[in-house]
């Protein structure tokens, strides 16, 4: 009699463990990503750097994607605060101004031509299946010993961390930028900003 009732003690607890684990489950499931950005865009615009950095994830940050010189460079930060602190508002510091209109629609990300000085479209497009080429910027910048050789091998090992992670990029032709986001832990995150000038490097 015994051994039968710590057999239904047993089957009752996994019984209890599975439904726990499908209530959890459940709860966790993936925000939209129309809502994800609709908060995201909105701390952005606002820069409130505590609703930004909702966004963001610890272990992972964010790059900024820049050409101030005539190399493409690529920058890790952990904090919206780090871009808020930059001096001036040229280069990544301009993030700390823009502001970006985006009503976007499904499609592939706009690209600009150099011979004709113009995007093949314009407006705000959703990419759903980006290319995000920062480990190949990074592997750049160490060809080119474009700053401290530990750092940017640790920045690349990051980006190639990172780029396993992106799954959709946003990108507006009005401000020149892109914002790319991937799905870390069942929830969206920013994790990249490209703000390179088009033709300019």
């Amino acid at each position: 009699m015994k051994k039968y009732l710590f057999v239904i003690a047993v089957l009752q607890f996994f019984v209890l463990s599975f439904l726990f684990s499908s209530f959890s489950a459940a709860e966790e499931k993936t925000e939209p990503f129309g809502d994800f950005f609709g908060r995201f865009i909105k701390a952005f615009n606002d820069k409130n750097t505590t609703g930004i950095n909702e966004c963001v994830n610890s272990d992972y940050g964010f790059f900024v994607l820049d050409n101030p010189g005539a190399f493409l460079v690529a920058k890790s930060f952990l904090s919206f605060e780090e871009i808020m602190k930059l001096e001036g508002e040229s280069d990544i510091g301009c993030l700390k101004v823009m502001k970006v209109e985006c009503d976007y629609v499904n499609g592939k990300a706009p690209v600009y031509s150099c011979e004709e000085e113009k995007w093949n479209k314009e407006g705000c497009f959703l990419d759903n299946n980006p290319k995000l080429p920062v480990s190949e910027i990074y592997e750049s910048m160490i060809e080119y010993q474009l700053g401290e050789d530990e750092v940017l091998k640790a920045g690349l090992e990051l980006a190639k961390k990172s780029e396993l992670k992106i799954s959709c990029l946003v990108y507006s032709t009005g401000s020149n930028v892109g914002f790319y986001f991937g799905v870390v832990d069942g929830k969206w995150f920013l994790l990249c900003i490209d703000k390179i000038t088009p033709c300019s490097a």
